[in-house]
């Protein structure tokens, strides 16, 4: 339940998180996880919740094929 906390408070905070690999990611509260998202023009596009405890050329590669 604290990821979906997490995705909700994106609602309010989105834009301010630094940006990996094109996507802001927000560190969650449920650490290891980081929520990756993206601003559209009207409204917020989560596009994954990865484990961070992986290799960062994994998370990388997943992102780039969601682009």
């Amino acid at each position: 339940m604290a990821l979906w906390a997490d995705v909700e408070r994106i609602a309010f905070t989105h834009g301010i998180h630094p940006k990996h690999a094109g996507f802001h990611r927000m560190l969650a509260t449920r650490f290891p996880f980081g929520i990756y998202y993206r601003e559209a023009t009207k409204r917020t596009e989560i596009f994954a919740v990865l484990d961070l405890r992986q290799e960062p050329s994994w998370s990388h590669e997943v992102l780039n094929g969601r682009k």
